[in-house]
């Protein structure tokens, strides 16, 4: 696998390692609203057109949504205003769980079955006060877990249960 950042820059550094012949069968992308494009049409394109391109599996390495923009310890979270969010998906539980079912769907929908699947960043990284020997500050993605702030699974779980 070949893992590039990036949804909507895919397809040029794709392009580029093309002269190289490098071997791979997978290419891994990571997509975060709060850095990348948040034109979800464009994202879906860009999914596609990579796997009719390059004919290799798609693979959403990395990902992740907040359940609400609060925060629950010492630590400032990466989201924690409304510009850094979709305005399809409120940061709320039924938010996040919305927001997977979209990604799972867009994967799912990805032609020739090159969609194979997603891996959510830091689903267990709830927020935490640290005592003597450890961490004093807590989780910058506490509010992205997929575990409210008293540690109950939220919502998105049924993603999973369904599909």
């Amino acid at each position: 696998m070949l893992h590039h950042s990036s949804v909507e820059d895919a397809i040029y550094f794709f392009n580029e390692l093309q002269p190289y012949h490098l071997e791979f069968d997978i290419i891994g992308l990571s997509y975060y609203p709060q850095f990348q494009t948040k034109d979800l049409g464009l994202v879906k394109t860009k999914l596609n057109t990579l796997a009719t391109t390059f004919n290799k599996d798609i693979l959403m390495v990395e990902m992740a949504y907040p359940f609400t923009l609060e925060w629950n310890d010492k630590s400032i979270n990466f989201i924690g205003d409304d510009s850094q969010i979709l305005t399809e998906f409120p940061a709320t539980p039924w938010g996040q769980k919305a927001y997977l079912e979209w990604l799972v769907n867009t994967v799912k929908s990805i032609p020739n079955q090159k969609g194979i699947g997603f891996c959510y960043w830091a689903p267990d990284w709830v927020a935490f006060v640290g005592n003597g020997n450890t961490s004093t500050k807590g989780s910058a993605w506490e509010n992205q877990c997929m575990f409210d702030f008293d540690h109950k699974a939220l919502p998105i779980f049924d993603v999973f249960r369904n599909n």
